[in-house]
């Protein structure tokens, strides 16, 4: 019984140093996960608020000359939107542990804004690109989140960027989550460049419904986000008037 108790005291400093030593935002991320555990009581004694276990996403991106779109599922909560604003006409695609991936994007935005200030213009995608990217590669082994960054600037237009754990890639269309993996043929065979603005608001309607079809994390409403010179117009799209598909 002493060994025991010794050891479930030495567990409890551990825990206490770990969130000692590390940021506010990964104290949040990792420690509270190993406070799953322990009863609540014990909790208290670290302060930390209550992070919710992580989520599956399923996210599309794709870009043409003059304009970039976005388009998520809502599984989390069917209404929850996870496209999450980075600036005015910068978006990214929320996906990995949801508390992690909020974190980056609320991070991101105030620097963003702070950036923006300081040039005297809007910022570009490829700058909110690299601080995501930063991030995700500092706290790579912290944290479980992948944000696909997609906006239009002045520079170079439409523009879709992934960042999975600091690599930095900018691609003509982009998908992820646990939806991804069923809609990578339809993709690959559908994809155009040069696509109209209603060519590409149907591509990504499209792989959005199949994949939340066949995936069982992936469902809910849709958002869809259109980002162009003028700015970014959103969409919430119900259940009931996403397209239909039938399995052979």
């Amino acid at each position: 019984m002493f060994i025991i108790t010794f050891i479930f005291i030495l567990a409890l400093i551990t825990l206490h140093s770990i969130r000692a030593s590390l940021s506010p935002v990964i104290s949040l991320c990792v420690v509270n996960e190993l406070l799953f555990t322990l009863p609540p009581s014990l909790s208290s004694l670290f302060s930390l608020p209550y992070i919710p276990l992580p989520s599956s996403f399923l996210s599309v991106c794709i870009y043409y000359l003059s304009l970039s779109l976005f388009l998520r599922d809502s599984v989390v909560n069917r209404v929850m939107n996870k496209l999450s604003p980075l600036h005015d006409k910068v978006y990214c695609a929320l996906s990995g542990s949801a508390a992690d991936a909020q974190t980056i994007a609320d991070i991101v935005n105030y620097q963003l804004d702070v950036h923006s200030i300081e040039i005297g213009e809007d910022p570009l995608v490829q700058s909110a690109a690299s601080l995501v990217r930063n991030i995700s590669y500092k706290y790579k082994e912290e944290l479980s989140a992948h944000l696909i960054v997609a906006g239009w600037d002045r520079r170079r237009g439409g523009q879709v960027y992934v960042t999975l754990d600091g690599l930095l890639s900018r691609q003509a269309f982009a998908v992820g989550g646990s939806g991804s993996s069923y809609i990578y043929g339809f993709v690959d065979a559908e994809y155009r460049p040069g696509m109209s603005r209603k060519d590409c608001q149907e591509f990504v309607i499209n792989t959005l419904t199949l994949a939340m079809g066949r995936d069982g994390s992936s469902g809910g409403v849709a958002y869809l986000v259109t980002i162009e010179k003028e700015g970014a117009q959103e969409q919430c799209i119900l259940g009931n008037q996403l397209p239909t598909f039938f399995d052979l």
